[in-house]
């Protein structure tokens, strides 16, 4: 039930994972196919500001992963050791692929 896929990182607490959404069908596709029971909107998307988000789980790679697939829709706002690593792996992507 806390975690997206199958990985359980066992020293992994379950934390509350928030993320704006910026984009109109981004926000749509997330709320009619959440990918995670615990998906909530904290706020609604509108045209002058993005929704937020958030999903409670024990951040592992598959939650990364499918955050990755809306990377240049979303951002991840906290918590702020989450926004680091996924930052991290933005980061060694964009390097390995410029």
């Amino acid at each position: 039930k806390d975690i997206v896929g199958v990985t359980v990182i066992e020293n992994e607490p379950v934390q509350n994972i928030e993320f704006l959404v910026y984009d109109e069908k981004t926000f749509n596709y997330l709320t009619t196919n959440p990918f995670h029971q615990s998906l909530k909107i904290l706020k609604g998307y509108s045209d002058e500001e993005p929704a937020i988000m958030s999903v409670t789980v024990r951040p592992n790679l598959e939650l990364e992963a499918v955050l990755l697939r809306y990377a240049d829709n979303i951002r991840v706002i906290s918590p702020a050791s989450f926004r680091e690593r996924f930052l991290a792996r933005v980061r060694k992507i964009l390097e390995r692929n410029e």
